[in-house]
Parts: C-alpha cells; sequence; structure tokens
C-alpha cells in the first residue's frame, strides 16, 4: 500500500505528464513508438490513458504485421534461391520458426496463413501495417473465409476491412457468415447438410478426473428446442430454491434428463432431481434468487407483449393501437408521436418481471452490482418475408446462434408457427417504418404446439423482414397459403400509413394556424385603428385547416393515449415491440445481446421526469444497464441514436442500426467454395482419449490429400496441441 501511496503522491507533484494532441493522427510505425515511448502511462490524466491504449492498440496492430511479415520471409528463405528467396515456403525454414518461436507446426502455419492472407489481400495488408485493424480480426477475416472460393473470400474480406475494427469479434463472425451465405445460398445449403451428416457425441476426461461431454453438428432445429427445454428446467428449479449458479443447474438438469433412475419422468420430477443433486460446496451467486421474480409457472410464458397464443388476441394492438409511425421528429408537446404509445393492456401491471427488475430507477446502492434473476434464453428468428415465399435465398439470423441458411430459416418458421410473428417493415435504407403484428400463419403450417408447453418458457418470436416497396406489390392471389397472411399485412400498413398522414397534417395545420395566429396578433399591434376592434364571424378564418372532424377525431384519441403512456411506469407491449426492432440489440457500442431479452431503460430516469416515448427508451442489457449507476451518463439526441459518456469523460456514440442487414445478391463463384466437414463421425467409442484411437478417415468418406490453409485436416493425429473438442 506505501507504494501505491508513494505512486500516487508523485504524480501529483510532478503533474499530469502532457499526452500530444495530435496522437490519434500520428501514424502507426516508428513516430507513433518514439512518442509512446516517452510517455509514462501512471503519469497521465485519467482522460488520456484512454488516448494511450487506443493509440498502443494501434501500434501494437503495426508491430504485429511486422512480425508476420518477418515470419514470412523467413519461411521463403533460401541461401541457394536467387536473391536469397524461393518462390514457395521452404520446409525447412517453417522448421526453424518452430525452434525460433518454441511453437508447433500447427501455430507456425497459422502464423504463416495470416502473412500469406496480407500479401494477398493488399487491403488487409495496408490496414494491418497502419494500425487501423488488430491481428485477432485479420485472423477471423481469413480463417473464417477459408473454405470460400477464392473471389467470394476477396468480397467478403474487402467489404469489411474498413469496418472491423468498430465491429466486437463475434459481431465481425457473424457478418462474415452473413455476407458469404447471401453470396452463395447453393453453398451455404450444402454446407450445412454435409456437417449435419457428421452428428456426433464426444466425451473427454479432463485432468482433474472430471468429464466434458459434447454433441457436436447437430441439427439447428432440435438443438435449438433442446436448449430451450434445459433452459427452463434450469430456470424452474432455479425458482424452487437450487441455490448454485445457473451454469450448474444446467449441467444439472442435463445428467438429470438422461440419467437411467429418471426414465419417464415428468418435468415435476425431473426439477426434483436436479434440486436433489445440488451440493453444499457448489458456487452461489451473489443474491440469491427471489422466487417472486421467477418466471411465472402456467402455460404461455412471460407473453411479454401481451400476445395470445394464437398471435393475438381481440383487441389487441395488431397495429399498435395508436402504435404508429408517427413522426420521426420525436416527441414534443404534442402529448408524444414516439411510435408504439397508446392504451395497451400490457402496461405496468403485466410487465415481465424480466422487464421490471433491475429497472434504470432503483436507486443507487440498491440495484447495482446485485445479481438479477436469471433472464430467459428465448428463441428468435429474423428472416425475410420474401425468403419464406422463395422470392430469394438471403439468409436468416437466430441471435444467440448465428446466421443461417435460407432452407434452414423457412424449416426453423414452419416449426414454430405456435410462436408470436413480429413483422417489421422497412424502408429502402433499411429503417423501420412499421412494427406489426399478425396473429395469421401460412395455411400449411399450424399453430399447434409440436411439443407440451414448457411453463416458464417465454414464448418464441419469429420476426418477418419485409421492405414496403416489396409489400406492396405483393399479390396474396399469386401465393397459396399466403394469402390471409399478406392481405392482413397490407391492411395493417396502409392503416398505419393513413394514421401517420392524419398525425402530420393535425401537425402540420396546427402550424399553420399558429403562424396566423402569431401575425394577425402583429397586424394589430401595428394597426391602432384595429386594437379593441372585432372582425365580423365571416371575415375570421378558420385556426387550422386541413383535417375534418372525425380525422381531428382520431388524432385526439391516439394523442391522449400517448400523453397517458408518455406518463407511465412501464412501455406498453406495442412500444415494446417497436424499441426492441429498432435498436435491435443492446445500446451500448460493443454489446450485442439480442434487444428482446434486454431490459427497456428509461434515457431520461422517470424519477427525473424521463417520459416513456420512444424517443427516452432503449434496450440494455443487465451489465450495461447498471453502467449508469457506475458514472456513465446516457442521452438520446435523437430517437435511436445513443451518446455514452465515460467517467473520464470521453463519449461514444451508438448510432441506429439498420433493421435489415445490408447483403449482396447471390453470386455463383467461377470455383466451389468448399463444403468438406472438419471432423468426422464414425463407428468408434465416444471418448476423445481412448487408448485405441480412431483413424482419420470416415468409413464413407475419402479425405483430401491436404486440408485447407488453415484448417487443421479431419482427425489430425500429427497436431501436438490439439483443441480439448
Amino acid at each position: 500500500m506505501s507504494g501505491v501511496v508513494a505512486t500516487i503522491e508523485h504524480v501529483f507533484d510532478g503533474g499530469w505528464q502532457e499526452v500530444p494532441a495530435g496522437l490519434e493522427e500520428t501514424p502507426a510505425g516508428a513516430a507513433l513508438g518514439a512518442v509512446l515511448e516517452r510517455i509514462d502511462p501512471q503519469r497521465v490524466s485519467p482522460y488520456d490513458t484512454v488516448r494511450l491504449v487506443a493509440a498502443q492498440r494501434r501500434q501494437l496492430a503495426h508491430q504485429q504485421a511486422c512480425f508476420h511479415a518477418c515470419a514470412r520471409e523467413a519461411a521463403l528463405a533460401d541461401p541457394t534461391a536467387p536473391g536469397g528467396r524461393a518462390e514457395m515456403d521452404v520446409p525447412e525454414a517453417g522448421d526453424e520458426l518452430r525452434i525460433v518461436l518454441a511453437a508447433s507446426r500447427t501455430a507456425v502455419g497459422r502464423v504463416l496463413d495470416l502473412a500469406e492472407a496480407a500479401e494477398r489481400h493488399p487491403r488487409l495488408g495496408a490496414a494491418w501495417r497502419e494500425g487501423r485493424i488488430d491481428e485477432q480480426r485479420v485472423a477471423i477475416l481469413v480463417r473464417w473465409t477459408t473454405a470460400l472460393a477464392e473471389e467470394h473470400a476477396a468480397t467478403v474480406i474487402g467489404e469489411l476491412v474498413d469496418q472491423a475494427a468498430t465491429m466486437t469479434p463475434s459481431r465481425l463472425i457473424d457478418r462474415v457468415q452473413a455476407l458469404a451465405k447471401a453470396l452463395d445460398p447453393a453453398w451455404a445449403e450444402e454446407l450445412y447438410r454435409q456437417h449435419r451428416r457428421q452428428r456426433r457425441v464426444r466425451a473427454r476426461c479432463t485432468e482433474a478426473g472430471t468429464v466434458n461431454l459434447s454433441a457436436m453438428d447437430l441439427p439447428l432445429e432440435g438443438g435449438v428446442r433442446t436448449v430451450r427445454r434445459i433452459n427452463v428446467l434450469a430456470a424452474r428449479a432455479q425458482a424452487a430454491g437450487h441455490p448454485g449458479l445457473i451454469e450448474t443447474i444446467r449441467a444439472d438438469v442435463f445428467l438429470a434428463v438422461f440419467h437411467p433412475d429418471n426414465a419417464g419422468a415428468s418435468d415435476a420430477e425431473l426439477v426434483a432431481a436436479v434440486l436433489a443433486a445440488a451440493r453444499p460446496d457448489d458456487p452461489r451467486p451473489r443474491r440469491a434468487p427471489d422466487p417472486a421474480e421467477a418466471p411465472p409457472a402456467g402455460p404461455g410464458g412471460d407473453a411479454p407483449d401481451g400476445d395470445a397464443p394464437g398471435g393475438g388476441a381481440p383487441g389487441d394492438d395488431a397495429l399498435g393501437g395508436d402504435a404508429l409511425g408517427g413522426d420521426a421528429r420525436g416527441g414534443d408537446a404534442r402529448g408524444g408521436d414516439a411510435p408504439g404509445g397508446g392504451a395497451d393492456r400490457a402496461d405496468a401491471a403485466t410487465a415481465a418481471p424480466a422487464d421490471r427488475a433491475g429497472d434504470d430507477d432503483v436507486p443507487a446502492g440498491e440495484g447495482a452490482g446485485m445479481r438479477r434473476p436469471t433472464r430467459q434464453s428465448r428463441f428468435e428468428l429474423r428472416v425475410g418475408l420474401g425468403t419464406l415465399l422463395r422470392l430469394d435465398d438471403r439468409p436468416a439470423r437466430l441471435p444467440g446462434w448465428g446466421v443461417v441458411a435460407a432452407g434452414v430459416a423457412r424449416e426453423l418458421a414452419a416449426a414454430h408457427a405456435d410462436a408470436e410473428w413480429r413483422v417489421a417493415v422497412t424502408d429502402a435504407a433499411g429503417a423501420l417504418v412499421a412494427a406489426l403484428i399478425t396473429r395469421h400463419r401460412p395455411a400449411e403450417t399450424t399453430t399447434t404446439p409440436q411439443e407440451p408447453p414448457m411453463p416458464g418458457a417465454p414464448r418464441p418470436v419469429v420476426e418477418l423482414n419485409v421492405d414496403e416497396a416489396l409489400l406492396e406489390r405483393l399479390h396474396p392471389g399469386d401465393h397459396p397459403g399466403w394469402a390471409r397472411l399478406l392481405a392482413d399485412l397490407q391492411h395493417q400498413l396502409r392503416q398505419w400509413r393513413t394514421a401517420c398522414a392524419e398525425d402530420e397534417a393535425a401537425w402540420a395545420a396546427e402550424q399553420e394556424a399558429e403562424q396566423r395566429a402569431e401575425q394577425e396578433a402583429e397586424r394589430r399591434a401595428d394597426d391602432p385603428a384595429a386594437q379593441g376592434g372585432h372582425d365580423r364571424p365571416e371575415d375570421r378564418e378558420p385556426l387550422a385547416r386541413g383535417p375534418d372532424a372525425d380525422t381531428w377525431a382520431r388524432v385526439a384519441a391516439r394523442r391522449r393515449r400517448r400523453a397517458r403512456e408518455a406518463l407511465a411506469r412501464f412501455p406498453s407491449a406495442a412500444l415494446r415491440r417497436w424499441i426492441t426492432v429498432r435498436d435491435r440489440s443492446c445500446v451500448f457500442p460493443p454489446c450485442g445481446a439480442s434487444a428482446l431479452e434486454a431490459e427497456i431503460d428509461h434515457t431520461r430516469s422517470v424519477l427525473e421526469r424521463g417520459l416513456t416515448l420512444a424517443d427516452n427508451l432503449g434496450p440494455a442489457c443487465g451489465h450495461d444497464h447498471d453502467l449508469k449507476d457506475r458514472g456513465w451518463t446516457l442521452t438520446q439526441p435523437r430517437p435511436g441514436w445513443f451518446r455514452w459518456t465515460s467517467p473520464t469523460g470521453h463519449a461514444y456514440e451508438r448510432p441506429p442500426r439498420p433493421v435489415v442487414d445490408d447483403l449482396p445478391e447471390p453470386r455463383p463463384p467461377t470455383a466451389s467454395s468448399s463444403t468438406e466437414p472438419h471432423h468426422y463421425a464414425d463407428d468408434g467409442p465416444a471418448w476423445d482419449n481412448d487408448p485405441r484411437p480412431r483413424g482419420p478417415t470416415a468409413p464413407d468418406t475419402e479425405l483430401p490429400a491436404t486440408s485447407p490453409p488453415g484448417v487443421p485436416g479431419p482427425g489430425r493425429l500429427d497436431d501436438p496441441d490439439p483443441p480439448p473438442f
């Protein structure tokens, strides 16, 4: 402690060390390195420490690029070749790198793969040398495009090289997958089929004597349902008093489901078995879960949007009640024109416990740092309506799981016809125009649940994305089985647009009336003869022109509903739906948590007189929600645009994200992309570390003589550093 005190005294005695103002513009390399060498990070101000980290990151990326370039030159070194360099890697040089780097052949191969990719893709190499992209993201771009045809790999890398630095690794991988599967939908379908054929279970005994059990390459639909069931049983066990962490409970659920003693057991019996498996030395959460905050025990789950299992109940605001796109200007004195306001039966009394728990208005000290009840993993499929109608083969998104091919998305949508079906109508730029909900389903599907209801399970969501121009062009009669659903969506969109137009016309009429009133007041002030006089009624102009009486009545009714909602503690179901569709994920810049599972946060707290309007709401995951109690401030300059300011004083923007990804049209490559699985199923034992290991080939499959660059060969036995799974 004395050393810390001495350091603090030293800093304040000498003052903060000045960091050059142009640090961010200094190019990575010798110049930036010289500047950074002169700066002591312990002596700079809190604000400048963050600037220093960003500069050091650029310099580190530059040095990583230089290291990989040197490794490539060493791999080409050949004293007998002209100029001392061979045209291809020299095996002996690679072996020498193993000694210099104290690394395996696999590790050296990965270094050389990245170096070769930097040469093969000039923009990638330049960005790396300039410090605009680091080694981790270069590795993602290279290794996740290894299976692609060369032209598609170049397209994907070229599209993402300038954006990669602002993406988290998981989001970058997700984007690579989306672009690759959009470019070649047929390859994506075949890739899924080939890997699904190799589904298998593997077991591995760890050095501690415990067991790792993995099921791999399972069909997506079955895997999703299995994980959902495990999560539901774990949540019920936690609510019933299991004291452990949710991860521990899931493991106990997994064992209980497959234990021979529990064959044919009901869910209640499985939960009892899980409770009995709890051990006194199991790790405990920081706060015991409150049974009052547990998922409801009745069928239908939390039904967070207040929808009946059939996709909406009579009186439900499938159109959002007054959940109209309304006004792009944001809320104002007109009573709040946020999309989604209105008399909705899902108000504070029916808000899901997860939405109430840990909200932004918990007094500091009560909610901060305390463990929230476990949020339920919720199935969410985002797929284009055109994809389901087979008008295109765009990939779909399964938040938390990844990007799925069009054929798989169609299977998932058909299997979840009993889910809540939302519809996000967008404009040509991908921005949200309307957030609808429909109770209609394609004729070939059924809303009858395909499995027994899971008490406590959040209701799945299928979100259909459609461009408003496409929705207008569709003729319901051209799509048998979809006619009722398409007609319903077109009718709702017309109603939505009509209401928006009425609101706009009313607002314009009021503005015009105010201007005329001001002009009249100025005229009277300038004309003494007019003061004290009265105009004849027939000479007066109406204060508000435009809408007729019926339109004004509808506008007034919507405004009254919006005003009531603006003062409510919790947003209505329609407003929550608009917010989650608009913002897509937690609004902290790097966070990718799905908005559907996040908490709806008031940007300006209700305790500070913040209103429940679209321009004051945004989804935030539990951790990032608590940042506002830890010195961070959040503002929303305009609806959907968030600005976070850290305790050090730095501001970070989170601009609106398009509801629908901008993806290229399919372009079949001249040479096919690889669909070769990385691992194969066989008739051997399940144990990975069996004393009699299996051979490298599957019985019915002939493996390539060599693996693609950067991808270990299937069943490789010569790799001294194999991964655990």
